[in-house]
């Protein structure tokens, strides 16, 4: 489709330039030969006269005269042969300068990579995007021998290391950020990404260097939402619900309400309902009690046999309900480990993120199941995912599988 595209508009352009100046080309000839036309014509009827009678010879060889020194005035006149001669050779230098020049420019300045990685990150392998992994590893190192060259080019390597992410060579990316936070070492959004990939290499963990790194970049930028999310995922693993609820309510503020990106801040907030902090403080529990307890959620959540060796016991699994009309955030979310499974839930409107939004006011929901291997409510490529159809708020024995991969 790029490239249907880039032929399409290079196209369009030659077209504005070569049309009016082979127009006026053959619109210059064509009025020659119209000329000439006539003059021919003008011959006929003076012949025509003459065997009618309505002219003398002399009158009409005098005619027949002026009829040849206009024609060979007609052809002789051609000095608008060179202009035009001049506008066709432009025309087809034109014509093999425009995209070559086009095609080097996109070379040198594009990211050909940049195109086979945004379609591998939208659905790799999918019926609508079907790139091998191959062609995408062949894209990857096109790139990537193009940084050899150009090793002062911090844009490039900075795709380079997200295109390794992209396609799950992680140490390879570590090896790039390093590269690239030499070029900018004061750039908080290289900062966090450097630090998730060094959290997913230790297999979700941002203890050490991760939260390092997710520090610095929220000191040089409060406001960056990457960062925030992981300073509150490293706080969470190490038991400060405190430090966590408060990266993640800044989080909130910073992110639309209809984003993915707040909605996994809310389930992860509401997650940390009744945690301990260091201090050995539970977190404030702020959902209302539930008003019926017979009103309860129950069912089992089980992994597919055939996805198991891609999720490790300590994984996070996020059980959580959604009205299956309505707002997006989660009504009620209870939080496990992939050891736990299978496991047999309770949701009820204990497990509420605020009073407006509980399981009970809606009248139909859907229960989602998700391994998140970073720890993170937020959905990322790789998580494992299960779901329910529409059922009732208060419905029984309910099975959900995790049988997809996101």
């Amino acid at each position: 489709m790029f490239l249907f595209v880039a032929v399409a508009m290079t196209a369009l352009a030659l077209g504005c330039l070569l049309y009016p100046l082979l127009r006026s080309s053959l619109a210059s000839g064509s009025a020659t030969t119209d000329s000439l036309q006539v003059l021919r014509e003008q011959a006929r009827e003076l012949d025509l006269a003459l065997k009618e009678g309505s002219l003398t010879a002399p009158v009409h060889a005098e005619a027949r005269d002026e009829l040849r020194r206009r024609v060979s005035e007609e052809l002789a006149a051609p000095p608008k042969a060179h202009p035009d001669r001049q506008q066709r050779l432009l025309a087809g230098i034109l014509a093999l300068f425009i995209p070559v020049v086009a095609a080097g420019l996109y070379y040198h300045l594009g990211s050909p990579a940049a195109l086979a990685v945004a379609s591998q990150e939208r659905d790799f392998g999918g019926p609508q995007h079907q790139i091998s992994a191959a062609d995408v590893s062949t894209l990857v190192q096109g790139l990537s021998d193009r940084m050899r060259r150009e090793p002062a080019n911090a844009d490039g390597w900075y795709m380079l290391a997200r295109s390794y992410t992209a396609i799950g060579r992680y140490q390879d990316a570590v090896l790039a950020y390093e590269r690239l936070l030499v070029l900018v070492p004061d750039d908080s959004a290289v900062l966090a990404d450097y630090a998730d990939v060094l959290a997913t290499l230790k297999g979700g963990s941002l203890e050490g260097k991760p939260e390092q790194l997710v520090l610095q970049a929220l000191a040089l930028n409060p406001k960056d939402v990457k960062a925030l999310a992981l300073a509150g995922n490293a706080a969470y693993q190490k038991g400060d619900a405190a430090n966590a609820r408060r990266h993640w309510e800044q989080l909130l503020h910073l992110t639309p309400g209809d984003s993915a990106i707040h909605q996994g801040t809310l389930a992860s907030l509401a997650s940390l309902k009744g945690r301990a902090s260091p201090a050995g403080k539970a977190a404030v529990n702020d959902a209302p009690a539930p008003r019926d307890a017979t009103r309860a959620l129950t069912g089992t959540v089980t992994l597919a046999p055939e996805l198991a060796s891609e999720a490790a016991p300590g994984d996070t699994v996020f059980i959580f309900a959604r009205a299956a009309k309505g707002p997006r955030a989660p009504l009620a979310v209870k939080r496990i480990t992939v050891a736990q499974l299978p496991y047999t839930f309770a949701l009820d409107d204990s497990q509420a993120m605020a009073p407006s939004l509980t399981l009970s006011s809606a009248s139909e929901v859907v229960v989602t199941a998700r391994v998140s291997r970073s720890g993170s409510a937020t959905p990322v490529k790789g998580d494992l995912e299960g779901r329910s159809a529409a059922v009732r708020p208060d419905a029984q024995s309910l099975t959900v599988r995790i049988d997809s991969r996101i």
